[in-house]
């Protein structure tokens, strides 16, 4: 039974999938390198990759994340669930897709 469960828990707890994906997922369990889409402001500085591959526009001035303000942020998805036992999880850390 112990070694099921960590199985279990390992396997989602080093889901990787590509940044920018998103998910439908049990409310209980987020992954490393994945977020609640529940529209929470991030920082460019933290997640830029993320930003570009979402269609995020760079504020003006500012090329590829050059000299970016350190407190400039954007908005996570707001994606609603279907039900209360589940949520929208996005990636921001995994495989960089090879066309967006």
């Amino acid at each position: 039974m112990l070694k099921k469960n960590f199985l279990k828990n390992w396997v989602f707890m080093n889901m990787e999938g590509y940044i920018g994906e998103i998910k439908l997922f049990p409310k209980d369990w987020i992954p490393n390198g994945w977020m609640v889409c529940d529209g929470r402001e991030v920082k460019f500085k933290d997640y830029d990759i993320l930003s570009v591959i979402c269609g995020v526009e760079w504020p003006e001035g500012y090329r590829n994340g050059e000299d970016v303000d350190p407190e400039l942020t954007f908005n996570l998805p707001n994606v609603v669930p279907p039900s209360e036992d589940v949520h929208y999880i996005i990636c921001y850390q995994g495989l960089f897709p090879a066309k967006f």
